[in-house]
């Protein structure tokens, strides 16, 4: 019931008319209980009396706008696409991209990353809507949660605002405890695959396999190697420093989130840590030209 209904009404009125066709109208159309039809029998001739068009006005503004939407909605999508990264159910923005795009336009981002978690935006609010703001501002604390209506969870950790269905959240890796007594191929339980290699002497590009890879010599970590999750407590001798170090102030210096430094492999020969897989690696390790047996260690299909 809007101008152009009252305008498509009235020209189906004058073609029945005209072709001598009786017809019947709902008497709820008159019933001024409705907000619809308080809009099209009291306020619209109200407007009428100051723009006899006003009917024509509104239907050129609501193209208009339907035309500015459009493209408004091309130019969000684009920025989607620079800023949001899938990862199963789980929806992650980066937020310094996210200060890269133009303010008017970071509300709809935000509403566009909700929509693609919770499949809708069903009782999301504009009270909501500014709470995730908020949240992704710059004076927001690391490990803010919210959960909005649809069982939407929004948390930040760091530079980024995950948005996942409560029920999508990946849960926490299980424990456990896998021993390498040699090369081989090694499934660890968050999808990642541990191979280890053999090799008599170092390749050219070792240096560029990517921090993912670790040349280490056998001798300086003896098999077997017990590879395993985080713990409370855990420490390790970093590489070119002296004494132990705590592996959370290891994560919280290199910005990884809680929710992800339990998937982190640890690797142990004779109980002490040599590599933070993908991340670091310590001391014991020592420099790969060591020893003449030497092991590359490769993670593959790591998201950390």
């Amino acid at each position: 019931h809007t101008p152009w209904k009252d305008a498509l009404d009235d020209s189906l009125e004058a073609y029945l008319a005209k072709a001598g066709l009786s017809w019947r109208e709902d008497s709820s159309n008159r019933d001024t209980r409705f907000l619809r039809n308080r809009v099209r029998h009291e306020l619209l001739p109200l407007l009428r009396s100051y723009n006899p068009r006003i009917a024509e006005t509104l239907c050129q503004t609501a193209a208009a706008l339907a035309r500015d939407e459009e493209l408004l909605a091309a130019v969000t999508a684009d920025a989607f696409g620079r800023c949001v990264a899938a990862r199963g159910g789980t929806h992650v923005l980066d937020l310094a991209a996210l200060d890269r795009e133009h303010p008017a336009l970071r509300p709809r981002l935000l509403r566009m990353v909700i929509a693609a978690a919770k499949g809708d935006l069903r009782r999301i609010s504009s009270r909501h809507l500014a709470a995730v703001e908020r949240l992704a501002g710059p004076n927001a604390p690391p490990g803010g949660i919210l959960h909005l209506p649809g069982g939407v969870l929004v948390s930040r950790e760091y530079g980024r605002l995950a948005v996942a269905p409560a029920e999508g959240v990946s849960p926490p890796c299980p424990a456990f405890s896998l021993q390498v007594t040699g090369p081989g191929s090694f499934p660890l339980p968050d999808g990642t695959v541990l191979t280890v290699e053999a090799y008599g002497a170092l390749p050219a590009d070792w240096r560029d396999q990517g921090r993912h890879t670790l040349w280490v010599s056998a001798a300086a970590v003896p098999f077997p190697w017990e590879v395993r999750p985080f713990r409370p407590g855990d420490r390790f001798r970093p590489l070119g420093m002296e004494g132990t170090r705590k592996l959370k102030e290891l994560f919280i210096d290199r910005k990884i989130p809680r929710s992800e430094r339990g998937r982190i492999p640890l690797f142990l020969s004779g109980g002490e840590i040599f590599w933070v897989g993908g991340v670091q690696p310590a001391a014991v390790a020592g420099s790969p030209s060591d020893g003449p047996t030497l092991m590359r260690l490769q993670l593959a299909g790591s998201s950390i």
